[in-house]
């Protein structure tokens, strides 16, 4: 194994022939395990239009997924303050993101609300 001084000094190979740019679609489309998407609506490091768009369609075609769009939140779920020049402070992990997953381990579905979160369930089989 290399030591933490090796890993740090070598970490550009790690992202070498990494496929970042692989189409999850086709995994995806053929899920048939529950699973909560959570995602930040202000999400700068990895926006969330795209990703809610693709899983908000599975939900619709009957796919067991759930999506839940925390506005406010940036990446990590994340409540933030925007200072004038646009850059952001955080200030608290959005009070949704727990017992969202509290109850997506628990009952293997959300509630009816929590707070102003988007929920988008799956289709009624």
């Amino acid at each position: 194994p290399l030591s933490e001084a090796e890993l740090r000094a070598s970490k550009d190979q790690f992202l070498v022939g990494t496929p970042w740019r692989r189409d999850p679609m086709p995994m995806l489309s053929t899920a048939r395990t529950p699973q909560l998407w959570i995602l930040g609506n202000d999400d700068l490091k990895a926006p969330s239009a795209e990703t809610s768009r693709r899983i908000t369609r599975l939900a619709r075609q009957g796919k067991p997924f759930t999506l839940a769009l925390i506005p406010g939140a940036d990446h990590g779920l994340y409540e933030y303050e925007a200072a004038r020049d646009g850059t952001r402070t955080r200030t608290r992990l959005s009070p949704a993101y727990l017992p969202m997953l509290r109850d997506f381990i628990r009952e293997g579905r959300l509630r009816a609300s929590y707070g102003d979160t988007l929920i988008v369930p799956p289709a009624p089989e």
